[in-house]
């Protein structure tokens, strides 16, 4: 079994959000809806996920590598995980989570509300830990567990999953609250594990934010569906966008061309340098490029929100540097008049990103990100641009969500795509209004 931390992704779809969970009546999570590797009581992953394996042709190697994977971990205080999907995506998706961790356990849970799952686990040691219960009310989750000793000759690690089910947008708290060992283990002569032990251990209390998915049978009209990529403004083009440099052509040197080569050939170093010194300064998209550089992550994550800006994208490029470079703050509120555009964008970091789909459904915005393969150790900064036009009046979200393959199988090279975990490197989710 595992020892505990916890973490949390950021697994988005359209979305909308709470700023709090009504309170109503305990709910009790039964020990046997609750999926774990050898916890008593509780239902068997093991045999689950070979199961499940076996029925689609693979080698059942996902809970080996789980706990392969756990037990390289180090012990030490850490937050919670909380995944959504069936117990064996979301064994994947923290499988994928605990491989990242120096990246992610010091993230805020942002999760997508269908079939939640809180992750309960222990790193490497000669305890087990065992699930006594689990009961959410309202926005606040509980769970009680007690320390045993292990029967096992070698150092184990534990895994358990939660099943929330689906929860209502808003914020949450998870709490973790140790009981202590039974007496008969203390009567045979084990010592009780004490709090500064157990906090190494099992999760800390970890707050969490819920977004859910747009109902797509709302009845929203078709036209509202998608903003086509030839619309969008990229930082360098590419997939379908415009280059923000084919705004000013005349500004930029496309070296190794035989235009360039032919035009600047005679050039000395220094005087190319001054001339690129030159073109730089009569540039809008050099500054933006260099506010964007110059973003920084918090505690391993890119806090900074997207945001909306009015005007073309001549003005709206202006305006994202004075923000990005903190010269400003963005204006939430907009008229009805205004022409509107999303600013999303990421700071350098480990994940290589492609804006792949802009949709919107009423009064949400969905900006989908694929994720792309990279040949460097880290990859540059990047923005996008989408126009939206004039906008109804309401309140409006825009969500951000990367689409990849999750690794489900050991040495099967099989794999799942779906939602990815938040980038580290990429904006977060925002709101804004349009006033009457």
């Amino acid at each position: 079994m595992c020892r505990s931390l916890l973490i949390t992704f950021l697994l988005i779809g359209s979305v909308s959000v709470a700023d709090e969970v009504p309170t109503e009546r305990d709910v009790v999570i039964p020990l046997a809806d609750i999926f774990a590797l050898g916890m008593p009581g509780t239902g068997d992953l093991d045999a689950l996920l070979k199961a499940s394996a076996e029925e689609r042709g693979k080698q059942p190697f996902l809970a080996e590598r789980l706990a392969r994977t756990l037990t390289a971990q180090p012990p030490g205080p850490m937050q919670a995980l909380v995944v959504s999907g069936t117990p064996e995506l979301a064994t994947a998706r923290a499988l994928t989570a605990f491989r990242k961790a120096d990246a992610l356990f010091k993230k805020r849970a942002t999760v997508l509300g269908t079939e939640v799952q809180l992750v309960f686990y222990r790193f490497v040691s000669n305890y087990e830990v065992e699930i006594v219960s689990s009961t959410r009310r309202g926005s606040e989750v509980l769970v009680e567990y007690r320390f045993g000793p292990s029967l096992q000759p070698q150092a184990t690690v534990d895994f358990a999953l939660i099943p929330l089910g689906d929860l209502p947008a808003g914020k949450y708290v998870a709490k973790f609250r140790q009981l202590p060992m039974e007496q008969g283990h203390l009567d045979r002569g084990f010592a009780p594990v004490e709090a500064n032990v157990a906090a190494g251990l099992v999760p800390s209390d970890t707050t969490f934010e819920v977004f859910v998915l747009t109902d797509p049978t709302s009845g929203l009209p078709p036209a509202d569906a998608r903003i086509p990529l030839d619309t969008i403004w990229t930082l360098r083009g590419g997939n379908g966008t415009k280059g923000l440099r084919e705004l000013e052509p005349e500004l930029t040197i496309w070296r190794n061309t035989p235009e360039s080569i032919a035009k600047y050939k005679d050039y000395s170093a220094e005087e190319m340098q001054q001339l690129s010194d030159e073109l730089r300064r009569r540039s809008i998209v050099y500054p933006l490029e260099q506010a964007l550089r110059g973003l920084r992550l918090i505690d391993g994550r890119l806090e900074r929100l997207g945001f909306a800006v009015r005007g073309d994208v001549r003005d709206v490029v202006r305006q994202a540097t004075e923000v990005l470079g903190d010269k400003k703050q963005p204006c939430d509120t907009f008229a009805a008049n205004d022409e509107v555009s999303l600013v999303v964008f990421s700071s350098h970091g480990q994940t290589n990103l492609a804006i792949s789909k802009v949709e919107r459904r009423g009064n949400e915005f969905c900006v989908e990100y694929a994720k792309t393969p990279r040949n460097v150790a880290t990859t540059s900064a990047t923005m996008a641009i989408v126009p939206c036009g004039k906008l109804p009046p309401g309140e409006y979200s825009v969500v951000l969500r990367v689409k990849g393959k999750l690794e489900l199988e050991y040495h099967s090279g099989e794999s799942l795509e779906g939602i990815l975990p938040h980038p580290s490197n990429l904006c977060q989710p925002f709101r804004f209004t349009v006033s009457e």
